[in-house]
This record gives C-alpha cells, structure tokens and sequence, in this order.
C-alpha cells in the first residue's frame, strides 16, 4: 500500500536510481555488496497529514509449516515473545532459541532467488526504517540472492521489462510512475490504525 500511495501522489517522479552499499548476513560473515536502489530523497516520505517521516516496518510473510497457515511476522528488539525475523537484530534480543524456534517452524511466503522480486529498502542498521526506497535485484548483485531472506520485505514482482529494469544504471531518472484503476481502487489508506491493524483487516 505504502509503494502504491507515493506512486499515486507522484513522488517517485523524477528521482534518480542510486547505487547503495548494504550489508547482508550469512551463516559464516557480513556481506557488503552494492545494490541500485530506487525512490530515494532525503530521509524518506514526510506524510503532510502528519508532518511526520512515514516508516514502514520490517513486515514477512510467514507459512507455518504443517498448517501451511499464512501468518504475518515482524521484527522487534528485544521482546522475546514477538516472532524475531530480522536475523541481524539477534544481538539486540539476547535468545537466539526464541527464533531459532520461529524460523524451524515457519519459512517466508517469498524468497530472493525469484527473478523479479521487488523489496522495500532500510537502512543497514535500521530494519523498521524503510520509508520510500524500493529495489530488485540483476543478475550478478550478490553471491546468493536467498541471504536476502527475512532480511527485506517483498511486496511484489516485476512482470515485464525484466531485462529493461537489469539494464539501469545509477543516475538514471524515473520518469512517471501510474497505478491502474485495480490498484487506486483496492489501495487501503490508514489513518489511526497501525499497519499491523490494516494487513489484519482491522484498520480504521
């Protein structure tokens, strides 16, 4: 909804691609690759209801194995009854057996290793700071597109001009963007509620 709303109030226009140094965790080390990073001014978005910087939390969709039930998980520092799905802030939860357990009994709805996949940007350090930025992978970004998991939230694919969109290159200008009648008619606008409310269903 986030991605829709500013391509809708035109905020993407004329923003150029930015090549971004970010730091992904693996089993064994930190990887620090450059991704081209799209929709990046300043902080972020400045809401003008609010006049405040909208952030976006680290929001994954998981499938419990068994059930095969979709549930929505977030990331959280500290609070060991929350589902942890941000692995970089395990250091900051101080029980890796509280997620240890949630990633054995649940695995993410999406994956990176699907081509095209689209993702909102956060701050290395930051995993509910996303704001505006967004970005897919080329061919070649990373060694293993999958250490991306539970790391980025996924919101959704590019289904035409793939090879266009791996063809960009830093500097380049997005021109317009246009959302169809589908999209401006389904897109939930949150006021009060919490963004966790509105993907429950429970916005007001």
């Amino acid at each position: 909804g986030n991605f829709v709303d500013l391509c809708l109030r035109n905020f993407y226009n004329g923003l150029p691609i930015k090549a971004m140094a970010k730091k992904f965790s693996t089993p064994d080390d930190i990887v620090t690759a450059t991704v081209d990073v799209l929709g990046s001014f300043n902080e972020g978005f400045y809401d003008p209801l609010t006049a405040k910087l909208r952030r976006i939390p680290l929001e994954i969709i998981r499938l419990e194995k068994g059930s095969g039930q979709p549930k929505l998980t977030y990331s959280t520092r500290g609070s060991p009854d929350v589902l942890l799905v941000c692995k970089t802030c395990l250091s900051d939860m101080g029980d890796e057996a509280t997620f240890e357990s949630a990633i054995v009994n649940s695995k993410p709805l999406l994956t990176f290793d699907t081509p095209g996949l689209v993702a909102m940007n956060h701050p290395n350090n930051n995993p509910n700071g996303a704001s505006s930025e967004f970005f897919a992978l080329s061919d070649g970004d990373l060694p293993d597109n999958k250490i991306l998991d539970e790391e980025y939230a996924p919101f959704g694919y590019i289904i035409r001009g793939l090879d266009l969109y791996q063809e960009l290159e830093p500097d380049d200008i997005i021109d317009a963007t246009f959302v169809d009648d589908f999209g401006s008619l389904n897109l939930v606008k949150i006021r009060k509620s919490s963004f966790k409310d509105a993907a429950m269903g429970s916005e007001a």
